[in-house]
């Protein structure tokens, strides 16, 4: 659905949400005021996430970045595309595989966008 003032094709903004802070260069890992040590016993978050640090849990996503083939470097580059184009369709696509995959291993939609 094209919410009323939305720019282009923006579906992604409601689906993915926060997810590109949890990314490379996002906001969540570049705030100096993220502590990587801080842990979760939020019910919302899977058990598999309340089991690991919030730098643990970036470990993963780096691991699933790296086994699917995507660079860093892409990562930040679509991150920094976005809301610049008419259409970030090609930045949610480059995030839908790394998101399908943290889910195929147990994490949930909370663990990926919260």
């Amino acid at each position: 659905k094209k919410e009323p003032g939305m720019k282009g094709e923006r579906w992604g903004d409601y689906f993915f949400n926060n997810f590109h802070g949890h990314l490379p260069g996002g906001y969540k890992r570049t705030n100096p005021g993220t502590d990587p040590s801080w842990t979760t016993d939020d019910p919302k978050n899977s058990e598999k996430r309340r089991g690991q640090t919030l730098g643990e849990f970036w470990v993963t996503i780096d691991s699933v970045i790296e086994e699917l083939g995507i660079t860093p470097e892409e990562l930040i580059e679509g991150k920094n595309k976005l809301r610049q184009e008419e259409d970030d369709t090609e930045v949610y696509e480059l995030w839908t595989p790394i998101y399908i995959k943290l889910r195929e291993m147990g994490y949930n939609w909370q663990d990926c966008l919260g």
